[in-house]
């Protein structure tokens, strides 16, 4: 006796089920989407990337008893940062408000509050890793050349750069 079944495939994207996952986080911290976590080192710049984190949107209260003339006020990007990172994301602080409204597609941000904490090491910087090779670099450029999607492509690249680390220590 055979049987037909007409499902649907379980299996799901990561990113999907990270979406689903991170949202009443995210929506506790004034966070509408995961953008602006997953891709805070692209926003920041490699300048920043291992000094500073998002915490937290703070927005306008709204309603009855918030005033009328900040009906088009954006919301306040609080970030963590380490050390003297501080002042220079001060100065940085347009260029950065410009990066995540552009990620966002809209005029989100409109102020940054600075949180100076310690923040824990992260990344390569954790694990020790080396950089790569002008040769290897070459190779993951390479072989991501031909995808259009310019977020796939970085991912991939950024990927393929952790896999060749990873490599390297063993």
């Amino acid at each position: 006796m055979s049987q037909s079944f007409n499902r649907k495939p379980q299996a799901r994207p990561l990113g999907a089920l990270m979406g689903e996952m991170m949202s009443p986080v995210l929506k506790a911290r004034g966070f509408a989407n995961i953008e602006i976590i997953t891709r805070w080192d692209e926003i920041v710049g490699a300048q920043f990337a291992g000094r500073t984190r998002a915490l937290q949107l703070k927005w306008p209260p709204r309603g009855a008893k918030s005033d009328p003339d900040a009906a088009n006020v954006g919301a306040t990007l609080v970030v963590a940062v380490s050390g003297g990172a501080a002042i220079e994301l001060q100065h940085m602080a347009p260029q950065v408000m410009e990066r995540v409204n552009a990620t966002l597609g809209w005029r989100c941000v409109t102020k940054i509050a600075l949180r100076q904490q310690p923040l824990p090491r992260s990344g390569a910087a954790v694990r020790g890793a080396t950089p790569l090779s002008p040769d290897e670099i070459e190779r993951l450029e390479a072989a991501t050349s031909r995808i259009d999607d310019e977020n796939l492509r970085h991912a991939l690249l950024r990927l393929g750069k952790g896999v060749i680390q990873k490599n390297k220590r063993r």
